[in-house]
């Protein structure tokens, strides 16, 4: 059997399909650099978009820094202040039932007891009150 083989010839086109070709690429070429400019207008846009949120974000962080050394000289500041000393004061005493009584030296300056705040002394003034405290065993004033 025989080789069968096929050529392909280029067939000449015309000058009027040529002047169509022509006109065709120039206007790919030219959608084409329309499209690429686009292109480099949107990144532009997005590089600038970028730049402008991370410069917000550096301020944001710089701000946030100024606040946080602020607070950290605050808490410095606070921690070296002296501490309040505490005044030394003899806790009050009474007579009840012809014993003596004594608040404790850790029972708070105000006292809630139903539904009034009281001081020691005002306690102490109400008979009532004071049997209640001292008769509760509350531990706010001792027998001495």
């Amino acid at each position: 059997m025989g080789k069968v083989t096929t050529e392909n010839k280029a067939t000449p086109l015309t000058e009027e399909q040529l002047s169509a070709k022509e006109a065709e690429l120039k206007s790919q070429s030219k959608n084409l650099a329309q499209e690429i400019e686009k292109f480099e207008k949107e990144k532009q846009d997005f590089k600038d978009h970028v730049a402008t949120e991370t410069q917000k974000l550096s301020e944001g962080f710089a701000d946030l820094e100024e606040k946080k050394k602020a607070f950290d000289n605050k808490v410095a500041q606070l921690s070296e202040a002296p501490e309040k000393e505490k005044e030394s004061v003899e806790p009050l005493k009474c007579t009840f039932n012809d014993e003596e009584y004594q608040f404790s030296e850790d029972a708070p300056e105000l006292i809630l007891f139903d539904g009034k705040g009281w001081t020691h002394q005002e306690i102490i003034e109400n008979e009532d009150v004071l049997l209640q405290i001292i008769g509760g065993g509350l531990g706010l004033i001792k027998k001495i």
